[in-house]
């Protein structure tokens, strides 16, 4: 009777070991999803800020990178380089322009296996009328923080 359980106790360390992998795994990958999902919340917060500030009282395309740059809180968690991009689409007031921010994103965990799923850039792209004649009008301006 006391051999029985012995070997059942064998049972379970080889199917933990089996198992743990997997559950690591599993554990990794979801505390990257839920920063690479922060992170694009990050990137969509701050085009918007950006192309708030464009359409209202923006004096250059300069400062509106500057806004876009300020807005972001991933330089601690991450972000590489973020690269915005305003485009106005003739600058008078009424027309429409727009600003593509793009962040450049590490892993947070590493985890060769979970990196080959994750995105290297995370971008957002906002599309805004101009509230007033833009100052810093331009074609394309490219600027990265």
């Amino acid at each position: 009777m006391r051999g029985d359980r012995t070997r059942e106790r064998g049972a379970a360390l080889v199917e933990f070991a089996v198992l743990a992998p997997l559950l690591v795994f599993l554990i990794f990958g979801i505390i990257e999803f839920g920063w690479l999902f922060g992170q694009y919340n990050d990137i969509r917060h701050a085009a918007r800020e950006g192309a708030r500030f464009a359409a209202v009282d923006a004096a250059s395309a300069a400062d509106i990178a500057q806004r876009v740059c300020d807005t972001t809180e991933g330089f601690g968690a991450g972000m590489d380089a973020i690269d915005v991009v305003v485009t106005d689409g003739g600058g008078e007031k009424g027309d429409m322009a727009s600003i593509v921010v793009t962040g450049h994103i590490g892993s947070l965990t590493n985890v060769p296996i979970i990196t080959v799923f994750t995105p290297d850039a995370l971008s957002s792209d906002v599309v805004f009328r101009l509230e007033q004649t833009a100052s810093w009008t331009s074609d394309t301006l490219m600027n990265t923080c």
